[in-house]
């Protein structure tokens, strides 16, 4: 039996996110998925990362520092992609990991917040993510913190 729709597959993720193209076009290719409260867009072919719902914060914000890197857990393929949200003003900042698997099993999204010396100000928390959403979609003109400091 064929399956109606794309497959959101880890690898197609990963291949994106370390290759972005440049392009202004209108629309862009995006994903985007539900963890709980958060909400994660990855505009792929540009390498740009955005979440909503970061208490404190009105609309989406652009993270800094994205990597993605495939990696393995209990045996199996996965993609780790890396983001951090910089501080507005020195000290915190939270660092993101969002795991993607290939079997069809949930994405996960990770959250910690650390100090200026990389120690965490709280435990690890965890979001299941609902099915990833492929979408058309203009890239909010948002600079992150980190490009508006030239970082």
């Amino acid at each position: 039996m064929e399956e109606t729709g794309m497959k959101f597959s880890s690898a197609v993720m990963a291949l994106a996110l370390l290759a972005p193209v440049a392009g202004n076009a209108a629309k862009d290719h995006s994903i985007e998925l539900k963890c709980e409260k958060i909400k994660v867009t990855v505009f792929d072919k540009k390498g740009a990362i955005f979440i909503d719902s970061i208490p404190g914060k009105d609309g989406p914000s652009k993270m800094d520092h994205v990597k993605a890197e495939q990696i393995e857990m209990m045996g199996f393929p996965v993609i780790k992609t890396r983001f951090v949200a910089c501080p507005e003003m020195g000290g915190t900042y939270g660092l993101y990991n969002l795991y993607t698997y290939d079997d069809g099993q949930p994405a996960v999204l990770t959250s910690e917040w650390l100090n200026a010396d990389d120690q965490p100000m709280r435990p690890v928390k965890s979001y299941e993510c609902s099915k990833p959403v492929e979408k058309m979609q203009t890239m909010p003109n948002i600079q992150s913190i980190g490009e508006m400091r030239g970082q």
